[in-house]
């Protein structure tokens, strides 16, 4: 019996390449809907953060409910306490809020700026709740395709991601 088999048929190829691209599609997406996702529970984790400032500075006063943020080597900090440049001082413990591919830029009427190597400071009117120091009323995270955004508002201290 003489065997005529000498590969794969146009047929067979094309459904293979068909089903890997299908496969190539679903990984796009589902990478896409990961790193949209982390901007957007960076922006909650932060709003959750100024939420328990504005708590600790209620109960406790002003200065014991600063928030402090801080970005060093693409890692973004937060701390709540006072927070002074003398390491022997500051009362503030940084914990780790996120990481690039996150990134955040402060914004008020003056403009855009990216959080630097400095520390910014938001302080609480311990009698209202209202920003007593908000340099910036907008955060917006971001990875370079997807933004979020964190508004601050002033007179009443309170937040809200949109």
């Amino acid at each position: 019996m003489k065997d005529n088999n000498k590969g794969f048929s146009y047929v067979e190829l094309i459904l293979v390449l068909a089903i890997m691209a299908l496969m190539l599609g679903m990984l796009g997406l589902s990478y896409g809907l990961v790193t949209r996702n982390n901007v957007t529970k960076a922006a909650a984790k932060m709003e959750s953060v100024f939420n328990t400032a504005r708590i600790t500075s209620l109960s406790k006063g002003s200065e014991a409910g600063a928030l402090n943020i801080k970005q060093e080597g693409g890692i973004i900090y937060y701390g709540i306490g006072k927070y002074d440049p003398d390491p022997s001082l500051n009362a503030v413990e940084w914990v780790k809020f996120a990481q690039s591919p996150v990134y955040v830029t402060l914004s008020n009427s003056g403009g855009n700026e990216d959080l630097g190597s400095t520390v910014v400071t938001y302080k609480y009117n311990p009698s209202s709740g209202a920003f007593k120091s908000c340099p910036y009323n907008k955060l917006i995270f971001s990875n370079g395709r997807t933004e979020c955004t964190l508004i601050l508002y002033g007179a009443t201290g309170k937040c809200k991601v949109q």
